[in-house]
């Protein structure tokens, strides 16, 4: 296979603001063996890095010619675990807090019973992350 200059340019959106992934990877599925299968190096290279990019940083790359064509599907896939990856790390975030409620509720005079309390308690919480009011104690 020949290896061909193909131009790519990364927008200048800015990442995260603390330069950090927001997940700890990325899904790459074998439906792509085909398609890498007809790719030069060059191209395979930059489609790599470009679905990097992306996954992490939420930064879309400017393809041309084939990876153009190719990069839709790639992103869809993306998008797509990124969403059930949101969903998964909010349902565990809730049930860590909510752990954490028996212990509140009786240290602050509240029925631990009290489901309408704790659901106000926990809205609270998943409303305001930084202003919880845990401490060291709770966490160990």
């Amino acid at each position: 296979m020949e290896e061909t200059a193909i131009q790519t340019n990364v927008q200048s959106e800015e990442p995260r603001k603390d330069n950090t992934p927001t997940r700890p990877g990325v899904m790459v599925y074998f439906e792509l063996i085909k398609v890498l299968d007809n790719m030069t190096y060059a191209e395979k290279g930059r489609l790599f890095s470009g679905l990097m990019k992306y996954a992490a940083y939420g930064i879309e790359p400017n393809f041309t010619g084939v990876l153009a064509m190719l990069w839709p599907l790639v992103q869809s896939k993306i998008d797509r675990d990124g969403e059930a990856y949101a969903k998964v790390i909010a349902s565990r975030r809730k049930a860590g807090i909510a752990r954490w409620w028996r212990k509140y509720a009786t240290e602050h005079g509240i029925d631990p019973g009290d489901r309408q309390a704790r659901a106000q308690w926990l809205k609270e919480r998943m409303e305001n992350p930084e202003e919880e009011d845990f401490d060291d104690e709770m966490l160990v």
